[in-house]
């Protein structure tokens, strides 16, 4: 499959578990162009396997171990990707 462009150049941001919607997500905004940071709490396995998807689409992927429902874990990956990128 062929990778819209229609998100490309731009980093999206999935908060959730890293499996069932959240990885759909994930994979889809990788379908559109985008490069995806997803979180995820407990299962590193998963949250690899939905990364090697969206990287399988050509597009950047990294998972950030952070619980989406607790407030103060939510903020501190917003500036990771960015950071990560420029390193």
């Amino acid at each position: 499959m062929e990778a819209s462009v229609a998100l490309k150049g731009k980093t999206a941001l999935v908060f959730s578990r890293s499996r069932g919607i959240g990885a759909a997500a994930a994979r889809r905004l990788a379908q559109e162009g985008a490069d995806v940071a997803l979180t995820y709490v407990s299962a590193p396995e998963r949250a690899a396997e939905t990364v090697a998807a969206i990287e399988a689409e050509g597009r950047a992927g990294i998972a950030i171990r952070a619980d989406s429902a607790d407030p103060a874990a939510s903020r501190a990956p917003s500036c990771r990707p960015c950071k990560d990128s420029e390193n």
